[in-house]
């Protein structure tokens, strides 16, 4: 939602014109009175001088308010065009902030890309010695994670900047889940005294779904990163079904620490985790959820969570008329 701007001149405005109305008449109708009655003795000419005098005043006062107003509209136009001006140049900046990010981007994948090729190449080859395999897994491991913050930062720039586009075409759900379950088992490495269990219908090779893949995938992953993240010797639950209305239903849950009832309105903030103290122990910026929150927007996604500390977190995912 845009901030609302207010133009401070409003209010000097309103002031100003009822101080010049309230101080001009006051000083008309002391000064005029005495001068009139100091020059006419009639009655009857001193009654229509004072309805001339009123009727002199109106007209005055019609002509400063009309000079004052037309002082304050310039004024108003000057600092709307300025403020317009800025806000040509913040999203001009912001364009070029994701351009040059997504250039950097892919400076950096490029070697990165190669690293993990040629490290891939070694660890099958089978002519390293076993101590180096270890360093190899390093390498990947951590290529593959430098990646996808750099994916993320890129990520919450196009969402600031308002460039996030849904794309949806005709896939099938199974692609989904089973690119979920690749994902799912690479966390797992990282984190393997967490156990990964998923559930999904039988007729899931038949449910064709009419949506931007990448953006749910995204959404998706994010998730099981969260919950394997802030999840210590547990289990990660990753389930889909489709209800009877036909919406889908994605539910991420693990048995982790949970959130506390009082950051359960801080977890979707950018920067932001639920337990600050976890970043000692696991890596990330606490961007996850963030994208997660605006991505379910952009697909018109309804994203729901609960959570008891202590005892784990549940994320719900619903679709809603998005078959084919």
């Amino acid at each position: 939602m845009k901030p609302k701007i207010r133009i401070p001149v409003f209010a000097a405005f309103e002031v100003r014109i009822v101080a010049y109305y309230l101080i001009a008449g006051g000083l008309w109708i002391l000064f005029s009175d005495r001068f009139v009655r100091s020059i006419i003795y009639d009655t009857d000419t001193l009654t229509r001088m004072q309805t001339y005098k009123g009727w002199f005043f109106v007209g005055m006062s019609g002509v400063l308010i009309y000079f004052i107003t037309q002082r304050y509209t310039r004024q108003l136009f000057r600092q709307m065009q300025e403020l317009k001006d800025a806000r040509a140049k913040a999203e001009e900046s912001d364009r070029l902030k994701t351009a040059f990010l997504q250039n950097i981007s892919h400076e950096i994948r490029t070697p990165l890309n190669s690293i993990i090729g040629f490290s891939d190449l070694l660890a099958v080859s089978g002519k390293l010695p076993p101590a180096y395999n270890d360093y190899l897994e390093r390498i990947i491991s951590n290529s593959d994670d430098l990646i996808r913050f750099i994916k993320k930062i890129i990520d919450v720039s196009m969402i600031e900047a308002g460039q996030v586009k849904p794309l949806p075409r005709d896939f099938v759900l199974k692609r989904l889940t089973d690119e979920l379950r690749e994902e799912a088992g690479r966390l797992s490495g990282l984190f393997p005294e967490n156990r990964f269990i998923c559930n999904e219908p039988p007729d899931v090779a038949r449910i064709n779904l009419y949506q931007d893949y990448n953006l749910l995938k995204s959404i998706l992953f994010n998730l099981l990163e969260n919950a394997f993240k802030f999840t210590q010797k547990g289990d990660v639950f990753f389930s889909v079904a489709k209800e009877k209305s036909g919406s889908i239903v994605f539910k991420v849950e693990d048995t982790g620490m949970g959130i506390e009832d009082d950051k359960k309105i801080l977890i979707f903030e950018r920067f932001r985790q639920s337990d600050e103290s976890i970043q000692k122990t696991t890596r990330g910026a606490g961007l996850g959820l963030y994208i997660v929150k605006m991505f379910s927007e952009s697909v018109g996604a309804n994203l729901a969570f609960s959570s008891e500390y202590g005892k784990g977190t549940t994320f719900r995912l619903t679709l809603k008329d998005t078959q084919t």
